[in-house]
């Protein structure tokens, strides 16, 4: 899978298993919210968007905040686009690589 694929999948999977990030942009951290859809999700915990000399963890971290700027997508889709991703990217009969579409 490209690393497009694979930092949607783990936007899509923070997302889900942890909730929104605030989308204030700054560098003083965002704050995790939950919405009606995601009510379990209550970790408050404020996230600092991590230094520029920590690539991978930055591209995550600006992968979940890419999915949590989507108001259309609720903990409920995030969770089916993750498993329909995910099979798209495991299909035996698939040649092709994998592909955000």
């Amino acid at each position: 899978a490209s690393d497009d694929v694979r930092l949607r999948m783990y936007g899509l999977y923070k997302l889900s298993t942890e909730g929104r990030l605030n989308c204030n942009n700054d560098e003083s951290g965002s704050h995790i919210t939950s919405s009606d859809d995601d009510v379990s999700l209550t970790n408050n915990t404020p996230k600092k968007r991590p230094s520029v000399f920590q690539v991978v963890a930055r591209a995550k971290y600006d992968a979940w905040m890419k999915c949590s700027e989507d108001p259309g997508l609720s903990l409920h889709q995030s969770r089916m686009d993750y498993i329909s991703l995910a099979l798209g990217c495991f299909d035996r009969n698939s040649r092709d690589e994998c592909v955000l579409q």
